[in-house]
């Protein structure tokens, strides 16, 4: 979830870098980022995050909410820059499009979903470790009273066998 979370801030770091700076390099982070993001993604959904409570279609979700930011916020700004580039264009163009905060609401939207997924990982974790505790605690007792059931009956044994000794060699004296 780090890495997905470290993919939107590049990208979003690039897309702002670019509006400020007019450098087409400015760039790599947002492209970086989109690849990295695609490839976290599918890592992502090769790993079954079921038990966690986490669904498919939640994983699923991420994707589409990074594309309509892109396509509501992040390339019409960035589009806006590079129109700003090609012809005399003012700043305040670009700044009335930030000022807007689509590209804010987006991205919170994805952090808050991300933060979501992120806590039930945890929850199910603290679930996990709690369940492997208490199997733990379970078996340590179940050994301990096999141990004593088995000195019980190896004690009952040596008792029978000491009797059934005493009683032979009890015979054997009153015999003679």
């Amino acid at each position: 979830m780090s890495s997905i979370t470290l993919d939107l801030v590049n990208m979003e770091t690039g897309q702002r870098g670019f509006l400020l700076t007019r450098q087409e390099a400015s760039l790599q982070p947002f492209r970086d980022g989109q690849i990295a993001l695609t490839e976290n993604i599918a890592e992502l959904n090769a790993h079954s995050y079921l038990p966690a409570g986490v669904t498919e279609s939640e994983i699923a979700a991420i994707q589409p909410a990074v594309s309509a930011w892109k396509t509501a916020a992040a390339e019409p700004e960035i589009e806006a820059r590079r129109e700003m580039n090609r012809f005399p264009r003012e700043m305040s163009d670009v700044i009335a499009l930030v000022d807007a905060g689509i590209g804010k609401q987006f991205m919170d939207t994805i952090s808050g979903e991300l933060t979501t997924f992120y806590d039930t990982e945890i929850a199910l974790n603290t679930q996990r470790a709690h369940d492997v505790e208490a199997a733990a605690s379970s078996a340590q007792i179940v050994g301990i009273g096999i141990a004593v059931v088995s000195i019980a009956i190896m004690a009952a044994i040596g008792f029978l066998l000491s009797q059934n000794i005493a009683n032979g060699v009890n015979a054997v004296a009153k015999a003679l």
